[in-house]
């Protein structure tokens, strides 16, 4: 997914302010995206970018919109940027719940080897844990927590 381009006006040059403004949000944007491709989600840099967009970037949108007939900015490129945003706040909220569940199945697994270690459970429940190690790296173990 990348950012809309820059709009074609009818005047000559865009102002300083809006080209500052439409390089920040490209910058929210990016570092968002980034975030996501990497895949490998963190629920506090998911939550993060999820409030960047929600305070900074539709804030910065509201004020060009209000400017945008003076600026001389078309309003579809107002709406595909609000769009992109708008998908992108649903790819976060996704990795949010994908992070989630992955955190939910390792805290469970974590409470179920120090439950069958101090319960003091026959070698055979011990012999478990290589398994349960392995299903914690195929959740994302080797992340940190």
């Amino acid at each position: 997914m990348s950012f809309p381009p820059l709009p074609n006006t009818n005047n000559e040059f865009l102002s300083p302010n809006f080209l500052h403004a439409a390089q920040i949000l490209c910058d929210i944007f990016q570092a968002a995206n980034h975030v996501l491709s990497q895949g490998n989600f963190d629920l506090h840099w998911l939550k993060f970018h999820q409030e960047a967009i929600g305070s900074q970037a539709f804030s910065l949108l509201v004020d060009i919109e209000a400017s945008s007939e003076e600026e001389g900015i078309p309003d579809e490129w107002i709406r595909d940027v609000v769009k992109a945003f708008g998908n992108l706040l649903v790819q976060i909220q996704t990795a949010k719940s994908s992070a989630l569940g992955m955190y939910v199945v390792k805290l469970l697994l974590m409470n179920y080897l120090i439950f069958i270690l101090q319960s003091g459970r026959p070698l055979t429940l011990l012999m478990l844990i290589p398994s349960c190690f392995n299903i914690l790296e195929s959740v994302g173990g080797h992340e940190n927590s």
